[in-house]
């Protein structure tokens, strides 16, 4: 089975395997001889969203790479305590859906069953443990602990209820990308290899959008004080340097209210995955998941969780909070070159190279503005055209140039 990167949300999990096998055995665990062992990882959970869900799962087999290698041929179901059974289908890089939308209901018990050669792996039966609602989002101008300023993306919640609750945060980000050196044209090279022309270039390359999902979740929890009745926490914070802030930004929120066991387990996994040595700087003790293999000594490493969620969406116009001379000036990421002449006959034209590379293309000409933006020694020889980085010219190298239907330009 081809090996390849996982993403790092769930480096922590590779990187931690080890410390999991305690799971399943009370008998110290010799880490070097087994240190090429396979685990079984397995990332997902069911919401009370009517959707179609998603389980994960990879094979470990070394614990000290970031490497693994996806799982595509397992039987994969989630079975409520009514009977009912959802199945799911693999559908790329070890990512399973099911194959109908379903959601999970107060009162019911839902339990993760996988089939993988021959071996059976069987999680507790989880419910939802309340209904999660969350409070306002809001973006705010806020320094942070390195004295950095930038905003700050904070929900409120609030509780009547004697208890503490614990809750996990995903976002997704949608921000609009703005190319600086964009313009009408672009260079190709001929078909000889030999010259680059200038054509016209008239797909929109100026104004993109591009969408990030949260790597990791931020985890918080309520530990009401007698005289409290609301938290706020911060989920995300934006240095004013970010160019994702640089001119309009939204923030789809997530909150899942999940069970004190699911939360043990994810603040425990983050604290040891902060450690450069989790193994030698840090005596993890019993750190126990909720599935098992049931017929078998396999090792598996997870979560499987049921909650319910919220969410809600905002849009951030930075310059409500910072002024434009705030922001990092072009010329911090972005650098215009010139390309020179050929220094004797029939030698390759260097602007030919330029542009092959892919990294560099055209933003004018010897007549333009950019000229002068361009420190050269004097008489240096220079070739007609000046370029910049792919990136600020033609922004769809970072983002689409389809907006996106939710996107609101003006509130």
């Amino acid at each position: 089975m081809k090996r390849k990167k996982i993403k790092a949300r769930y480096r922590n999990f590779l990187s931690l395997g080890i410390l999991f096998l305690l799971m399943a055995c009370v008998e110290s665990y010799d880490f070097k001889s087994e240190g090429t062992a396979s685990v079984i990882i397995v990332q997902g959970f069911v919401s009370d969203e009517f959707k179609r869900h998603e389980i994960s799962l990879s094979n470990s087999y070394d614990l000290e790479s970031d490497e693994n290698s996806f799982i595509t041929n397992a039987a994969v179901s989630v079975i409520a305590s009514d009977g009912a059974q959802y199945d799911y289908f693999h559908t790329e890089n070890g990512v399973y859906k099911s194959y109908d939308e379903f959601q999970a209901e107060a009162g019911k018990t839902y339990q993760l069953e996988i089939l993988h050669e021959g071996v059976t792996y069987l999680s507790e039966e989880e419910k939802i443990y309340g209904r999660s609602e969350i409070g306002e989002v809001e973006a705010s101008l806020r320094v942070n602990n390195a004295g950095i300023e930038g905003i700050a993306i904070t929900t409120e919640r609030s509780s009547n209820e004697d208890q503490v609750q614990f809750f996990r945060y995903d976002y997704s980000e949608t921000y609009k990308i703005v190319a600086p050196y964009s313009s009408g044209y672009k260079l190709v090279v001929d078909p000889d290899g030999q010259n680059a022309s200038l054509v016209e270039a008239p797909d929109e390359r100026r104004v993109c959008y591009n969408t990030e999902e949260s790597i990791e979740s931020v985890l918080k929890t309520t530990k009401f004080r007698e005289d409290q009745t609301e938290f706020e926490d911060v989920i995300r914070f934006l240095p004013v340097n970010d160019l994702k802030i640089r001119y309009r930004y939204s923030i789809l929120l997530k909150q899942y209210l999940i069970s004190p066991d699911a939360y043990n387990f994810y603040e425990t996994l983050k604290e040891l995955s902060g450690s450069q040595n989790a193994f030698s700087q840090n005596q993890p003790g019993f750190i126990t998941g909720n599935i098992k293999a049931v017929n078998s000594n396999n090792k598996v490493l997870g979560y499987f969780e049921v909650a319910s969620a919220d969410e809600k969406r905002i849009f951030v116009d930075p310059l409500e909070f910072f002024n434009v001379t705030d922001f990092p000036g072009f010329d911090q990421y972005c650098s215009l070159v010139w390309p020179g002449v050929p220094m004797r006959p029939n030698s390759p034209d260097p602007l030919v190279g330029y542009i092959e590379s892919g990294e560099y293309q055209y933003v004018g000409d010897r007549n333009s503005p950019y000229a002068a933006m361009i420190d050269l020694p004097p008489d240096t020889p220079v070739g007609p055209y000046i370029l910049a980085n792919i990136s600020c010219v033609d922004c769809r190298t970072l983002g689409t140039n389809v907006q996106p239907e939710f996107w609101i330009e003006d509130e």
